[in-house]
């Protein structure tokens, strides 16, 4: 028969100190303009999420697999789409820049450095990548948060 101990409980000192950090952070928040604040609330509830949108921007040339970097996003559960082209005109080399929409368990911190990996293969250059936007009228990429 085996003994099970009791979870430890926290002493009222600890208690303390978490509940006046709290106020803290809380009122710190109230300082925040509207929409920092929002923002700011937004990232912690896709933290604290089990699966999250994600978004992801990338480059790539002529030269690039840019067909193979479709496949492989397509495989691993994205979703790529030709946002614009770029060429002469615009005094640039030609090439496209890639929209990437997805759900992951990849957290933001870790999504663009997988990301760029999956895409390195290919020639692509991945401009930014992380949580995608909470939806509103501006939203670019909006997520179910």
């Amino acid at each position: 028969m085996s003994e099970t101990n009791p979870p430890e409980q926290p002493d009222a000192e600890t208690e303390t100190l978490f509940s006046d950090t709290l106020m803290a952070v809380l009122r710190m928040l109230d300082t925040l303009p509207r929409h920092e604040r929002e923002e700011l609330e937004h990232h912690v509830k896709c933290s604290l999420a089990g699966f999250n949108r994600m978004y992801a921007q990338a480059y790539f040339t002529a030269d690039d697999d840019q067909v193979g970097a479709f496949e492989a996003l397509r495989e691993n559960g994205f979703e790529p789409v030709i946002d614009c082209t770029f060429g002469e005109d615009d005094g640039l080399p030609p090439m496209i820049c890639m929209d990437i929409h997805g759900v992951s368990a990849i957290r933001d911190s870790e999504f663009l450095g997988w990301i760029t990996t999956l895409l390195k293969p290919f020639g692509g250059i991945v401009h930014e990548a992380g949580y995608a936007d909470p939806p509103g009228p501006d939203a670019k990429r909006p997520t179910g948060h």
